[in-house]
């Protein structure tokens, strides 16, 4: 799921009911949901995603919003699945992130490889910004996805107590690079700001 999530937002309700059986199918509801109520975090994503939903309300293009309520449903589906704390250990977490950096750096490449095919058809550089070059997914969204991929990164280089090898962290500096220019050719307004935040 984290690797398909930069790539192909159709499949991501497809993904997210499939999990969402395979927890229902692994009963041990009481303990789950207890597990659920001590996690301050999780309930402060669940409460976000139902303010989202009384925003609802307000919005003039209802299609719009209820086609963004389907995408935005993993805020309060994940919390119940990962609330598995045999799913919560940090190994695991780390191959979650890892598949989620290298999902948006294929979705990155794919876009950079479609932008070079229209810019060789109609000569125009605005092939390699914003919702020309995002073509898979909301440019706001896929900035949001990198900043995100650029934090791990981040973790993984100055705070991760695991020892890495010379060629990751090389990769991992290079790769940072390469996220922190794809934001900004995106032109995202919120994925230019995390980014701000980023080198604060």
């Amino acid at each position: 799921l984290s690797f398909c999530l930069p790539l192909n937002k159709k499949l991501l309700p497809i993904i997210i009911a499939f999990l969402t059986l395979s927890w229902l199918l692994g009963l041990n509801f009481k303990a789950r949901f207890n597990s659920l109520k001590q996690n301050k975090n999780l309930i402060l994503l669940i409460s976000f995603y139902l303010l989202y939903l009384i925003g609802i309300i307000y919005s003039k293009d209802l299609k719009y919003a209820f086609d963004d309520v389907g995408l935005k449903a993993s805020i309060i589906i994940f919390p119940f699945i990962l609330c598995d704390s045999n799913l919560l250990s940090l190994s695991k977490f780390k191959y979650i992130f890892y598949a989620f950096i290298t999902g948006c750096f294929v979705a990155c490449i794919s876009c950079l490889v479609h932008s070079f095919y229209v810019y060789i058809e109609t000569h125009d550089l605005m092939a390699f910004f914003y919702g020309d070059l995002s073509f898979i997914i909301h440019p706001a969204y896929f900035a949001l996805y990198l900043c995100f991929s650029s934090t791990l990164l981040i973790y993984f280089l100055f705070f991760d107590n695991e020892n890495h090898s010379k060629i990751q962290i090389i990769s991992a500096l290079i790769l940072l690079l390469f996220f922190f220019i794809f934001i900004i050719l995106l032109n995202s307004k919120a994925g230019l700001l995390c980014l701000t935040f980023l080198f604060l």
